[in-house]
């Protein structure tokens, strides 16, 4: 049973639009505009947006395509699981003015946020009125993945094992639950440069909360669009949880 974990708010992955470029579909990060086509498919759209989820706001993904350097609108598709989609057109993209990211590599994480997968690197496109200006290539490959943040059962016998119940000043307390939050920063490398309580409420449960993170060097560190995604977690810290699981009462 996990009774320790770090805190982070994550909301649905969204689905990507798709390109295509030579004889190859790539999945995007991205979710462009369709502009003039959206009143040409008015009824298609009207319709796939009955089939929306969390996952698919829109009730749809749409498909472009690439061709010598310029971007061209093909189709909407449909996020149910019959993939019904509009008949496929040609239609220069001439009101797209924006950066898209299509992943490429080997995936690395799944966070429940975002565009779901974290992948070693990216692939930056970046067009100006349809016509494809400039392309960049984005390295996420510094990431780390450390046990201790990546499985529960790793951190919370961490905790358990190395928290020292007889430093904790229960008289603090008065009625408090003596719950406070450890937030830790870390640098690109994952490795620890501070920590500070958000809950101060509990001075003695922050200390030794503080002591015992002295012992985690470095912690998990994500990489999106070649930079640090999180550089700041959050680790509750709930005296009585944590002396309840020593076999203390």
């Amino acid at each position: 049973m996990v009774i320790l974990f770090s805190l982070q708010v994550y909301c649905t992955p969204q689905t990507g639009d798709m390109i295509i470029v030579n004889s190859d579909t790539i999945y995007l990060h991205s979710q462009l505009p369709i502009g003039p086509i959206q009143d040409v498919l008015h009824n298609e759209i009207s319709y796939y947006e009955k089939n929306w989820s969390t996952g698919c706001y829109r009730g749809y993904y749409s498909v472009w395509q690439l061709k010598n350097d310029s971007l061209f609108f093909n189709s909407i598709v449909s996020c149910n699981f019959s993939n019904e989609s509009s008949a496929p057109v040609s239609i220069h993209a001439h009101w797209v003015t924006q950066k898209v990211i299509a992943p490429i590599g080997k995936k690395y994480k799944y966070l429940h946020q975002g565009w779901g997968w974290l992948y070693e690197a990216e692939r930056l496109f970046t067009f100006k009125n349809g016509i494809l200006r400039h392309q960049k290539y984005l390295d996420n490959s510094k990431y780390h993945l450390a046990k201790i943040y990546e499985e529960p059962e790793v951190y919370n016998k961490f905790v358990l094992d190395n928290f020292e119940l007889n430093k904790i000043n229960t008289t603090e307390f008065n009625g408090k639950n003596g719950f406070t939050v450890l937030e830790v920063t870390i640098d690109e490398s994952g490795f620890v440069k501070s920590s500070e309580c958000s809950r101060p409420g509990m001075p003695s449960v922050c200390t030794e909360a503080k002591r015992i993170f002295q012992k985690i060097d470095r912690l998990s560190v994500y990489y999106e669009n070649g930079k640090v995604l999180f550089g700041k977690y959050a680790f509750p810290f709930n005296y009585f949880i944590i002396r309840r699981w020593k076999g203390k009462e």
